[in-house]
């Protein structure tokens, strides 16, 4: 189940992707974050080098997306890494959206059978989008 960020209604426009999607998660990472998730990944992953991790930290500590989104991609590489070793774009490149919708968007869908009663109105930066209901 795809879990939606609190404030939602709050994140930037400027996050919407093209596909009008938006990502679930947002925040900050902590430092102890990070040291924790390196830990494990250092037990998943003994033949990393220390140079490995030193990019690690700088490249989420610029990307990253909070310590939920962390906590969630370590997990997925670990889970689905199928090379001896991962790469930092494995773990910069997850993420879980959720398709906005205009006006539109939802009378389509609705006409595919999809219910009024399923979507859930949103503003975002003065702008009205619709998201299906968990």
């Amino acid at each position: 189940m795809v879990q939606q960020p609190k404030n939602l209604h709050k994140l930037l426009l400027t996050a919407i992707s093209p596909t009008n999607e938006i990502s679930t998660y947002s925040g900050t990472i902590k430092k102890s974050e990070v040291e924790k998730q390196i830990i494990r990944l250092k037990k998943a992953f003994p033949q990393l080098q220390n140079s490995f991790y030193k990019m690690f930290m700088e490249r989420i500590s610029a990307k990253g997306k909070g310590d939920k989104w962390l906590i969630d991609a370590v997990n997925h590489v670990i889970d689905t890494c199928i090379y001896p070793m991962p790469t930092i774009a494995q773990f910069l490149s997850y993420d879980v959206k959720i398709q906005l919708y205009d006006w539109g968007g939802v009378v389509m869908s609705m006409k595919d059978g999809r219910k009024w009663d399923e979507f859930e109105k949103i503003e975002i930066e003065n702008k009205i989008y619709y998201i299906l209901k968990k």
